[in-house]
């Protein structure tokens, strides 16, 4: 199981989602991938800061989705 979630969303948006997340005991050990247009460093440090695992950028290729997959699915194994 993984979240995938986008920064940009209604409503609650995606940061206040990630977080309502990790405080949910229910999912707070699922592995969340934040996804963006924004490039920041300071974004995407905040969003593992909050909790998130991985971070990709818009537009991106399928492989980086399957590289984030892959390090999701290596790291549970571990577990």
């Amino acid at each position: 199981d993984f979240i995938f979630l986008d920064i940009i969303i209604p409503v609650l948006g995606g940061m206040d989602t990630l977080k309502a997340v990790r405080e949910d005991r229910r999912y707070k050990n699922v592995p969340v991938i934040m996804y963006s247009t924004a490039s920041d460093p300071k974004v995407v440090e905040l969003c593992k800061k909050q909790g998130a695992d991985d971070f990709l950028v818009k537009p991106n290729q399928f492989n980086d989705l399957c590289r984030a997959l892959d390090s999701i699915i290596g790291s549970q194994r571990l577990l």
